[in-house]
C-alpha cells in the first residue's frame, strides 16, 4: 500500500508505504516494512524528509530481533 497527500493546501508531503510479504507454505514466515513521514520542499526542487521506518520480521534468524526501527532525516532532489 502506498498513500502521500499534500497537507494544508500546501506543498508539504505526508507518506505512508508498507509492504508484507507471508509464507506460502508456512504463514509464520511473514515479513513486513513500513515507512512513514514528511516531506519538505527547501529550494526549487530540493527537499527535506523525516521519515520513521519499521521492519516486522516474524521468524527472524537465531540471534536477531524480530523489530527493527529507524529515524531518518534526509536531503532529496526531484525531477
Amino acid at each position: 500500500m502506498k498513500f502521500d497527500h499534500m497537507l494544508f493546501r500546501t506543498n508539504i508531503q505526508f507518506f505512508h508505504a508498507h509492504e508484507a510479504y507471508v509464507g506460502i507454505e508456512d504463514t509464520r514466515k511473514t515479513f513486513v516494512r513500513s515507512q512513514t513521514g514528511l516531506r519538505v520542499p527547501l529550494y526549487k526542487n530540493l527537499n527535506a524528509t523525516a521519515q520513521y521506518n519499521v521492519d516486522w520480521d516474524n521468524n527472524p534468524t537465531p540471534g536477531r530481533v524480530k523489530t527493527d526501527k529507524a529515524t531518518m532525516l534526509t536531503l532529496g532532489y526531484t525531477w
